[in-house]
């Protein structure tokens, strides 16, 4: 009977915190580690580390725990590394293209157990590349705006989906249609609108939200808005 390597695979990899510029590229990343064992017989192995580099250089470890792999399955864990890279002439080009290369390597010795008898050293490794986008976005879908009066549904606009750049102003314009059977006549309404923005920072693709709670008076002899406040 044949025995096979198992492979050992970096499933994903978020990034959790990250500053980078031209001196200096400091990230704190989380990566789902996948050893994958394609014999009958289950996989033990002892603690390892995985290594990750940048243009050959090492910028950081984690930890990858011993543990066991029954057999034709997938054992997954997370594991966790501060990557912290720095002197290097090429890393400023690489922040201002916006793409850092890491790579990653990794060896996990064990043995695959076949029938309580057999006993086969293996080896794992790992050997993968990623690009880092230092750029941060916030990248949100379509949403709404919804304003009141009275604390009445008064009308709405459509925010279109979009992205804002890296330390930047996404401008837009919507155009609401409001329409109210309750209004007094007195010359000034205050409308007031809110709004709830649900992204994602790309680099972290950590979940986020952005949100509006603005009031404004409508002069409605001179159609005018003015005194119009955000929090």
């Amino acid at each position: 009977m044949r025995i096979k390597s198992p492979k050992l695979r970096f499933r994903s990899v978020t990034v959790d915190s990250l500053t980078a510029n031209s001196a200096s590229f400091n990230a704190r990343l989380t990566g789902e580690v996948a050893v994958k064992n394609a014999n009958f017989g289950k996989f033990k192995y002892p603690e390892s580390t995985v290594s990750f580099l940048y243009r050959g250089s090492s910028v950081g470890t984690a930890r990858i725990p011993s543990g066991r792999v029954k057999g034709r399955d997938t054992e997954k864990m997370n594991v966790t590394v501060a990557v912290e890279a720095k002197n290097d002439r090429n890393l400023g080009g690489d922040v201002s293209s916006s793409k850092v290369t890491l790579s990653s390597k990794a060896t996990v010795e064990g043995k695959v157990h076949l029938f309580n008898v057999i006993k086969r050293k293996k080896t794992a490794t790992m050997d993968c590349t990623m690009d880092v986008d230092t750029k941060t976005r916030f990248k949100f879908p379509e949403g709404k705006i919804v304003i009141l009066y009275r604390n009445n549904s008064f009308g709405g606009a459509v925010i279109s989906a979009g992205r804002a750049k890296a330390r930047s102003t996404e401008k837009m314009n919507v155009t609401v249609v409001a329409e109210s059977k309750d209004f007094g006549g007195e010359g000034k309404m205050t409308l007031s609108s809110n709004a709830v923005l649900n992204g994602r920072i790309s680099v972290s693709k950590r979940k986020v939200k952005a949100t509006m709670n603005c009031t404004m008076d409508v002069d409605t002899r001179r159609g005018l808005i003015d005194q119009f406040k955000c929090d």
